[in-house]
């Protein structure tokens, strides 16, 4: 019913367009700060100068005025408008800021959830931001750039889905000073102030920026600790030299700290939800006798999981051992008290045998549960105009992180239960030339060469319930570094003076090394082209047809489980079976593929003042990765018998070996966007986003307990919906303005966001609710002052804003729960900006 009226309220404004656009007034809207004076959209999406309309690609572009009247601030606010997803790590993994993927066209990463698994990328300025991307600010953004689709060609590694660049301003030639505050009345305040101005006339510019963000905390843990609470403070200086007309440097560095609480979290058990779930018949089939599959474990297969009114308002006492007994709720809440020996392993960075704790040296200081991060990210760019038109253009960036969080893995309110100390640091540096041809020539060329290299260091110091009390020991770790030399190319040629055919490539070689905890050296390289083809017609100048293919890839994994072999009794044996299983399998994963397909027709009509793009794409995504498991053969396995001997012929033992097994999935989907400008005091943006989203093969062994498989047998789910994929999902804002005098004027800006319903995990069991989000300004402002009036969350929709099925960790691994992420509650407040 909600996507009905969503849809219908579309459609009634696009008609409502479609009726008023003879009645238009002629003037064009204000040019804003990345238009030309014709009013067309300057974006650089393929590394050069181009108009919107001219781009034959999916590109959302976000001016400056659009990011402050619609509240853009971040990736979370961006994301529903994009239509790209910034999912929490809802599984027992670290969630909250500390990790951020970037999930582009349903592409979802799978269960490690470190950036590495995105299917997309933030850039600052062209600049790959490795980690901490959900607190990246938009204080002097002066553009958005939102690229569907692989942009593998320019942007490189973990951009096989999409990419979104964040283009900050040049300093300006007249001093100013420019400020905005937001205050929310549960107590939020966000800020930024800007001073700038000429250093050396008609040469030197500079800016410094500072922004802070202090979220209060919306929900509270059964122990009264905060969840959900942000803070971040940072500091940008920008320099932009101009020595020459047509020759400019750009300089910027940023440092920024982030200490927040733990998550806004809850974790529901299954156990007692009396459902009458087991026996149910759930979609899939048993790998080995492909009979169906039912449900061995109680789980949400009826009704879904609880309102957000049954998580919270309980109270449960606050126990040192054991499970407790939850009053009035199924609900299992989070523990955010930090006991002194974990606390004693983030001060000294020595496990409890006083062992040092892998790369914990040097994090910041944590003191609460949740997270601290220091981040350090510098850019440099240069370019250079030729009398001939053409440029030759440099980008350098260097990015340091060191993060450290509290993750409490079991999510109840059990001290001695499950918890882990997460550390990540990371380093890397991006080098990047290209030179690019006169741009109005027939035959225009762009080629260009790249380096990255990055260090990436994740160590986990675990606590739990089945070790001796107050004990922490040493958990997962990664210690990777990566080096991508490449170089690539553009070239587009116009058949006729409107077919334009465009063939871009990138050959890039992968080399990634990675250390076990030993010390062990792991290394390999990977070689890949990845090539875009375009065919782009223009029937009139602010038409574009156009047609492509490209090809995307992700970085490969270390493949801990396939390592693991050689310390068994019998590892020749266990090595040479998983390989007859996997031929040329090895201490890599394959790397993840995809091949894409779009059709898109992009219209700007009436004088920029109506503009439409609809995309048609088809993603075929081949070696998925799924943590999963390999098990010896059947003949292993008779019928009665108590264990599995580890022997010459069952060398993997009883408990197999695990392994990030390939799938693959196809996505199909339809993007709709409309931008009008119906009359001088009323505008209406609209997106419509659909994805059918299916696994064409599947087979992941760690739902077997739950769906009552024994080994060595394995669910598949060939055909399933992708989890946590929302198949419909789109947003209206409509916007009146007026004057209220010469020198004043007003503004009322609603923004309806729908969510459809997506399935909870890969066996598709339930799905979980749609929702519509509706945001609400109200404004008034002249040249240099805004003042607003805004509502987040109106009608204080409580609808969780993720689902993922997960195993309850107190009930010994063998029952189910769901890990859901709460809405942010109806919240009012003030925001006003001043420039002087």
């Amino acid at each position: 019913m909600r996507r009905a009226i969503f849809l219908g309220s579309t459609a009634l404004f696009t008609a409502a367009i479609g009726l008023a656009s003879p009645a238009m007034a002629a003037d064009a809207p204000a040019a804003s700060e990345e238009e030309t004076s014709s009013g067309d959209i300057i974006v650089t999406a393929r590394k050069r100068d181009e108009r919107l309309i001219d781009v034959p690609i999916s590109v959302q572009a976000f001016s400056e005025i659009e990011i402050r009247k619609s509240g853009i601030d971040d990736l979370q606010t961006l994301k529903d408008r994009a239509g790209f997803q910034v999912p929490p790590q809802v599984s027992n993994g670290t969630a909250g800021r500390f990790f951020g993927n970037l999930i582009f066209r349903g592409l979802q990463a799978n269960s490690f959830g470190d950036p590495r698994d995105s299917s997309g990328a933030l850039f600052v300025d062209g600049v790959y931001v490795s980690g901490g991307i959900q607190s990246v600010g938009t204080a002097d953004v002066a553009r958005i750039e939102v690229l569907k689709g692989p942009q593998n060609a320019y942007f490189g590694r973990s951009t096989f889905g999409g990419a979104v660049n964040f283009i900050t301003s040049n300093p300006s030639k007249d001093f100013g000073v420019q400020a905005n505050m937001r205050l929310t009345g549960r107590g939020t305040f966000d800020g930024d102030l800007s001073v700038e101005g000429t250093v050396i006339p008609e040469v030197l510019t500079a800016r410094i920026t500072a922004a802070g963000r202090n979220k209060v905390a919306q929900y509270r843990a059964a122990d009264g600790g905060k969840l959900g609470a942000e803070e971040s403070l940072s500091f940008t200086a920008t320099l932009y030299f101009t020595p020459t007309d047509n020759f400019w440097i750009r300089l910027r560095g940023t440092y920024q700290e982030d200490n927040d609480s733990a998550p806004s979290f809850a974790f529901i058990s299954a156990n007692a939800q009396a459902q009458g779930c087991i026996g149910q018949t759930v979609p899939g089939f048993r790998q080995l006798t492909g009979g169906p599959v039912t449900l061995a474990r109680e789980y949400f297969c009826k009704t879904g999981v609880p309102d957000l009114k049954d998580v919270l308002g309980f109270v449960t006492p606050l126990t040192t051992a054991g499970a407790t007994t939850l009053v009035g709720s199924n609900v299992i809440s989070s523990n955010t008290v930090l006991p002194s020996y974990i606390l004693d392993v983030m001060r000294t960075g020595l496990l409890t045998s006083g062992t040092p704790a892998l790369f914990f040296a040097g994090l910041p200081e944590l003191t609460h549960a949740g997270l601290r991060r220091d981040s350090v990210r510098l850019s440099g760019q240069s370019g250079y105009t030729f009398d001939s038109g053409a440029t030759l253009s440099f980008n350098a960036g260097y990015n340091k992180q060191d993060s450290i969080a509290f993750n409490d893995i079991d999510k109840t309110n059990v001290l001695r239960g499950f918890a882990g100390i997460v550390g990540y640091r990371s380093k890397d540096l991006t080098l990047d030339a290209r030179f690019t041809t006169d741009p109005s020539k027939s035959l225009r060329l762009l080629v260009g060469a790249s380096y990255f290299k990055g260090t990436l260091q994740i160590s986990q110091a675990d606590t739990s319930a089945f070790t001796a009390p107050n004990t922490v020991v040493q958990g997962l770790i990664t210690n990777e570094r990566a080096s991508v030399p490449a170089v690539y190319a553009s070239v587009d040629f116009d058949l006729l003076p409107n077919l334009t055919l465009t063939a871009e490539g990138r050959y890039q070689e992968d080399k990634v090394t990675n250390f076990n905890a030993s010390g062990t050296r792991f290394s390999q390289k990977f070689a890949d082209f990845l090539p875009r083809g375009i065919i782009s017609f223009k029937p009139t100048k602010n038409m574009n047809i156009y047609a492509s293919y490209s090809r995307g890839v992700q970085p490969a994994r270390l493949l801990g489980g396939f390592i693991g072999l050689a310390a068994l009794p019998f590892a020749t044996q266990a090595t040479a079976y998983v390989q007859s299983i996997f031929p040329g399998i090895g201490p890599f994963t394959q790397i993840p593929k995809l091949d894409a397909y779009e059709l898109g027709i992009k219209q700007s009509l009436m004088d920029n003042r109506l503009t439409y793009t609809i995309a048609v794409y088809q993603n075929d995504w081949s070696n998925a990765l799924v943590t999963s498991a390999i098990f010896n053969p059947v003949s292993c396995f008779p019928v009665g018998a108590a264990a599995i001997a580890n022997t010459a012929a069952c060398p993997l033992g009883a408990g197999g070996t695990s392994n990030a097994l390939p799938n693959d999935a196809r996505v199909r989907g339809v993007e709709l966007a409309v931008d009008a400008q119906v009359s001088d005091f009323f505008s209406v943006a609209a997106t419509v986003d659909y994805k059918n989203a299916k696994w064409k093969n599947y087979a992941n062994s760690g739902f077997n307990g739950f769906v009552g498989l024994v080994t060595p047998d394995v669910y598949r789910g060939d055909g399933n919906k992708l989890g946590r994929v929302p198949a419909w999902s789109g947003t209206l804002s409509p916007t009146f303005k007026g004057r209220i005098s010469d020198a004043w004027g007003y503004y009322v800006r609603g923004d309806a966001i729908y969510t459809g319903k997506a399935f909870d995990s890969d066996i598709n069991i339930f799905k979980t609710d749609a929702y519509i989000r509706v945001n609400l300004r109200v404004g008034v402002e002249r040249d240099n002052f805004t003042i607003e009036a805004f509502a987040m969350n109106l009608l204080n929709d409580k609808t969780f804003d993720a689902v993922a099925n997960t195993v309850e960790l107190a009930g010994n691994f063998t029952q189910r729960a769901a890990a859901v992420i709460p809405a942010q509650k109806r919240e009012f407040g003030l925001r006003a900006r001043i420039k002087l």
